[in-house]
């Protein structure tokens, strides 16, 4: 993605779908998947124009990149809509993915403009992850944190995943 230097949905995907098959060749590990929306960006592109907006979502991208791991994979997916696949033993899986969600919600809140961030976390900790199924979850787990108020993160389990 040329704005935030972030991989754009297509490479995003290409590059989780590597982490997937990682996770499907060694039991031990799980997968999370994170999706991250920004709270008030539309009102940052209304009052201040997209330039700004444009430094928001750049920022909001240098956030994003720098709350993860090297081994993790981020991508900007649209709009001010970014996400996160990571693995991690099974055991440490849900730790790791809460202290990343964490980690961006607090550092997003300090860009100003009054922006923020809901973030759905889906968990593949059983089975064969099936990664569009977690990013489904995740999005849908981002709603929920968007209805409970914002600025926050939701964590969903999927033990129901299929190849």
């Amino acid at each position: 993605d040329p704005l935030t230097c972030l991989p754009g949905r297509s490479r995003f995907w290409e590059l989780a779908r590597a982490l997937e098959r990682k996770v499907l060749d060694d039991v031990e590990l799980g997968l999370a998947v994170l999706f991250v929306d920004l709270d008030g960006f539309k009102q940052v592109n209304d009052r201040f124009g997209h330039d700004r907006g444009d430094w928001v979502l750049s920022r909001a991208a240098d956030v994003v990149r720098e709350s993860v791991r090297v081994e993790d994979v981020a991508g900007r997916l649209g709009g001010d809509e970014f996400a996160v696949c990571m693995t991690a033993p099974q055991e440490k899986l849900e730790a790791a993915a809460a202290s990343t969600a964490e980690r961006i919600v607090e550092r997003v809140r300090e860009i100003g403009y009054d922006i923020g961030c809901s973030i759905g976390v889906s968990l593949c900790e059983r089975g064969a992850p099936n990664l569009s199924r977690a990013l489904a979850l995740a999005d849908q787990a981002m709603y929920e944190a968007k209805r409970l108020g914002k600025n926050r993160y939701v964590l969903r389990e999927d033990t129901t995943l299929e190849a």
